[in-house]
């Protein structure tokens, strides 16, 4: 009887190869502009977010309604807001500083504060645990919405249009 071992490696081998391969965090591998997929909205429109890494320790995190607003076209930004700050990448531990904030609202106008951000009442989110991959990001964290810390988490995948920084 012949031994199915050798076509269970070549399996198991081929299986490994389809892997994406794990890059270890670094401001180098990191550094580009991520794009996490667009989320709708209820009663209407959608939300997107993207963070984009430089390899001296920029960040910048941008979240943007779409079609939120009946008096806009559905695919029109209807508010946008962006964070600016830096990050300390500690092995696969990602932590964020903010600088400031900027956003904007169709029905409020502009807005604008520098400084860091304040603490959220039930607690401040954990530091993402940053999984990488030449495509892929996956930052896994906690947040208190206000019963207790809750596990989140958001996958981005690299945008290859504009590469950002890197």
């Amino acid at each position: 009887m012949p031994s199915v071992l050798p076509g269970l490696t070549l399996l198991l081998m081929a299986g490994i190869a389809c892997q994406p391969d794990v890059l270890a965090p670094s401001s180098q591998t990191l550094a580009g502009r991520w794009v996490r997929a667009t989320e709708p909205l209820s009663p209407m429109g959608q939300y997107s977010r993207t963070l984009e890494f430089t390899v001296d320790g920029h960040y910048v995190r941008t979240g943007s309604f779409r079609g939120i607003y009946a008096q806009l076209p559905a695919d029109s930004v209807g508010s946008i807001s962006r964070e600016y700050g830096s990050y300390v990448l500690t092995n696969d531990i990602l932590r964020f500083s903010q600088d400031s904030v900027r956003s904007w609202d169709y029905l409020s106008g502009t807005y604008f504060r520098a400084g860091p951000m304040g603490l959220p009442i039930e607690g401040p989110p954990t530091d993402p645990k940053v999984e990488l991959t030449d495509t892929q990001l996956t930052l896994r964290y906690s947040v208190n919405p206000g019963a207790g810390y809750v596990a989140v988490t958001d996958v981005y995948h690299r945008d290859r249009l504009n590469r950002g920084s890197r």
